[in-house]
């Protein structure tokens, strides 16, 4: 039944028109994750039409400052079909094998277009320059609003710490967030999701109301690791980064780590013509060591 009514859509996104593709065999890997790597992903399309091909432009847009056109991923079941990915086109190799014509794409993350932007300012900061305005600065030159609320978490997370000598602006956004302080180096996440950012804390969730893992959607054993756990559970497009669930199966119960847990990690695979549609995700305890995680997006 798991296999049954699969669905998975592609668009592309040029700035003239949106392609979309559809009813073709269509392979995908894509990740929504922390740490010192950025949320990637790989999609592998079967027998495209030329004017599809063409729409899957790869090159550096130097006008634009970014990679090539965007590609969205929806995937699920009839009536049950959801985003599960977007990202900016980096890679795209058409080879034949046998009668099919393969489009291999790999893609990053839109948040990578912001963090790669060049931001220079003529004017350095002088020493005292509270880190938090810079970090506000360096959001509203990436054009990313932040309302009230997220303003607030944000310098409760902050503080009131400055900089400690001048200060000159000039290279990446990537870079100008690392350099803010050092136990903050890669540890940085910012999320961009519905017109509006936040700093999320380790642990931290964006749902109150757990999403339920348990024996009727698990595929495997649930893996107890150091500080959370890992599973893998039939597709499921609303796990993603930073979501709170609770986990039940006879293994956590074993060592009485049933409870609520939060996404730290998060793949979706699958390919409509075989195998499963699945989602892997690796959590920690939802009251874990504070800490700010590294940027990403979904």
């Amino acid at each position: 039944m798991i296999n049954f009514g699969r669905v998975v859509e592609v668009d592309i996104i040029s700035a003239r028109e949106t392609i979309e593709i559809r009813n073709l065999r269509i392979i995908f890997d894509v990740q929504d994750q922390t740490g010192d790597e950025p949320a990637s992903g790989r999609i592998t399309i079967y027998n495209q039409n030329p004017q599809h091909k063409a729409a899957i432009r790869f090159e550096k847009l130097k006008e634009l400052d970014r990679f090539g056109n965007t590609i969205r991923l929806k995937a699920g079941y009839i009536n049950n079909v959801k985003q599960i990915y977007s990202g900016d086109i980096i890679s795209a190799v058409n080879t034949k094998n046998g009668p099919d014509w393969i489009t291999e794409i790999i893609t990053t993350p839109e948040i990578a277009r912001l963090l790669t932007a060049n931001l220079t300012r003529d004017v350095p900061y002088p020493k005292g320059t509270l880190k938090a305005d810079i970090f506000f600065d360096i959001l509203g030159d990436l054009n990313i609003p932040v309302n009230n609320q997220e303003k607030s978490k944000i310098l409760s997370i902050l503080g009131t710490a400055p900089i400690k000598k001048s200060w000159t602006m000039f290279g990446s956004a990537a870079d100008h967030l690392s350099r803010l302080s050092d136990q903050w180096r890669g540890m940085i996440n910012v999320r961009y999701q519905g017109n509006r950012a936040s700093l999320l804390t380790a642990g931290e969730t964006i749902n109150t109301i757990p999403i339920q893992i348990n024996a009727g959607n698990l595929i495997g054993a649930v893996e107890v690791v150091d500080g959370g756990v890992k599973f893998k559970v039939q597709l499921d497009g609303d796990l993603t980064r930073n979501k709170l669930v609770f986990v039940k199966s006879e293994t956590v119960d074993d060592l009485t780590t049933s409870g609520n847990y939060a996404t730290t990690n998060v793949n979706h695979r699958g390919d409509n013509r075989e195998g499963n549609f699945a989602t892997s995700c690796s959590c920690i305890f939802t009251n874990a060591e504070k800490g700010i995680f590294r940027t990403g997006l979904r």
